[in-house]
């Protein structure tokens, strides 16, 4: 009898880590399931993904993107997916993940990005100062804001982030396998990245 609750169980937990082994795979396939106007890097034949988790208001936000930049244009086979995410409680970092899905569903996704790196740190929640980074990014606002605020991919990003167990940010996902979360005071350089990379590629093979 206790054989058979002991199988019984056994049998559960094997069924259990089988669905959760392809649960995770499926978000992990979520993470490059994006629009083409976000990826930074060739698209075609063989290649390392290279995400990057971030909050824009985080101070060594603009440093880490360049390098991750950096580091995929010199690899040559790699790509860069930015995902802004926000913090909890922090209704600044909100607004800027925002304006930056909203500039996505107009295909501008990139220049966004790059006007919110510039003014990381200057408060967003006037429409003034929305009107001006739009402006300055070169998007329509209005035609962004068609469909109401870009909540919903803000807080599919963040649900994301925390289903494929992120805890801190900034966190690096390299290939879907490396997960690299620099602590606080740690230099991030492109040849830090490069060398990420190199070794998700030579795990792959």
């Amino acid at each position: 009898m206790l054989f058979r609750i002991v199988l019984g169980l056994l049998i559960i937990l094997a069924g259990y880590i089988v669905y959760s082994v392809a649960s995770l795979s499926m978000r992990y396939e979520q993470l490059i399931d994006v629009a083409e106007s976000r990826i930074i890097g060739p698209q075609s034949g063989d290649h390392i993904d290279v995400v990057l988790f971030f909050d824009y208001t985080a101070p060594n936000t603009q440093t880490l993107d360049s390098a991750v930049r950096s580091a995929v244009t010199a690899d040559g086979a790699s790509y860069y997916i930015p995902y802004p995410v926000f913090r909890e409680g922090n209704a600044a970092s909100q607004d800027y993940a925002l304006h930056f899905y909203l500039a996505e569903r107009q295909g501008q996704s990139l220049p966004m990005h790059d006007a919110l790196l510039v003014r990381a740190g200057e408060p967003l929640d006037s429409d003034a100062a929305s009107a001006a980074l739009f402006e300055e990014a070169g998007i329509d606002i209005t035609k962004a804001a068609e469909n109401g605020p870009a909540t919903d991919a803000v807080i599919a990003s963040y649900d994301l982030f925390k289903s494929i167990g992120g805890r801190q940010l900034p966190t690096l996902i390299i290939n879907r396998k490396i997960f690299y979360a620099p602590a606080p005071g740690d230099t991030i350089t492109a040849d830090l990245i490069q060398k990420l990379i190199e070794k998700a590629r030579n795990e792959a093979q």
